[in-house]
């Protein structure tokens, strides 16, 4: 049962280290995605007030 434990303990494990690294980059990406956005938002409303 010890090792059965271990083995479920392991699997459960690493997708969790997987998920991890694969959101790292995602944040990256979003954040260019939101600063890029904030532009055009502020582009937009300058051009309506003006």
């Amino acid at each position: 049962m010890a090792n059965h434990k271990q083995i479920a303990r392991s699997s459960m494990q690493e997708p969790k280290v997987r998920l991890v690294k694969n959101h790292r980059p995602r944040r990256r990406f979003n954040s260019k995605v939101f600063i890029d956005r904030t532009i055009e938002t502020t582009a937009i409303v300058s051009l309506l007030i003006k």
